[in-house]
């Protein structure tokens, strides 16, 4: 696999959203509800065709997608899990915080992801255990910090927020206690601006493989709200409530004791 290739798909994709951004386009409703765009459509086709392209034998999984039916799937090993557009909502809403995810999953876990943040032109991206990011043609390898009590820095989505992670506030004073869009909030965490993320409000594995590849070998972790392993190619594409965090030796167990009170 040429990695820079594949890097290069995420950005070209990222240009051809970023050629909606600033006009006037059609916003969708999806049979879940969720918005589509025109955006969202060709960033998935372009991608789609470029990934079955330059890796053949590697299936593609992606949002825009009809999800292939499970008696099929199950045998899937090694595949893609695609978001052309993370965060539709915060693209229609002009906030920047959306992403273009390609996930490689092998075995139920992410082994590498590439989050292109198009409004930025930020690239974070994962393979073979080490994280890295791209800005203004300068790459560098990024990790996570160190958890530090008092300098907590914790990040809640945007669009879905919860009582669980005030509550998660009070008993862990943060620094700050921002919300964020998209996968941008794991890559963030990944580079060592933040520490922890909560989501309790339902994601499908498209919205976090890629990022989840990143923020692990950056250093951090992701876990269940019941403790465990992330992991992908269930019989439901939906992902249950989960915490992710840059210090594996945060006191995550006691993080999910009270959010699971």
């Amino acid at each position: 696999m040429n990695i820079d290739k594949i890097l290069n798909i995420a950005v070209v994709a990222g240009e051809k959203i970023m050629q909606y951004y600033n006009e006037d386009f059609a916003i969708n409703t999806k049979d879940d509800q969720s918005p589509v765009t025109a955006a969202d459509l060709e960033a998935n086709q372009y991608i789609v065709n470029e990934l079955r392209a330059e890796t053949p034998d590697i299936k593609v999984i992606s949002e825009e997608e009809n999800l292939p039916a499970w008696d099929k799937r199950q045998s899937f090993n090694t595949f893609w899990l695609v978001d052309p557009l993370d965060g539709t909502k915060e693209f229609i809403n002009k906030t920047d915080e959306f992403t273009v995810n390609l996930g490689l999953v092998e075995a139920g876990k992410p082994i590498g992801g590439v989050v292109y943040v198009p409004a930025s032109g930020e690239l974070y991206w994962a393979f073979n255990n080490k994280a890295w990011k791209r800005h203004n043609q300068q790459s560098t390898p990024i990790q996570t910090k160190t958890w530090q009590p008092a300098e907590i820095v914790m990040l809640l989505s945007r669009s879905h927020q919860s009582d669980e992670i005030q509550s998660l506030s009070r008993h862990y004073p943060t620094k700050s206690l921002q919300p964020m869009g998209s996968s941008l909030k794991y890559v963030r965490i990944a580079e060592g601006y933040a520490d922890l993320a909560v989501r309790t409000q339902p994601t499908s594995e498209w919205d976090t493989a890629a990022a989840q590849a990143i923020l692990e070998a950056a250093g951090g972790g992701v876990r269940t709200l019941d403790g465990e392993l992330l992991r992908y190619n269930k019989k439901s594409i939906r992902n249950p409530g989960f915490i992710a965090f840059g210090d594996t030796d945060a006191p995550w167990k006691n993080i999910l004791t009270l959010l699971n009170s």
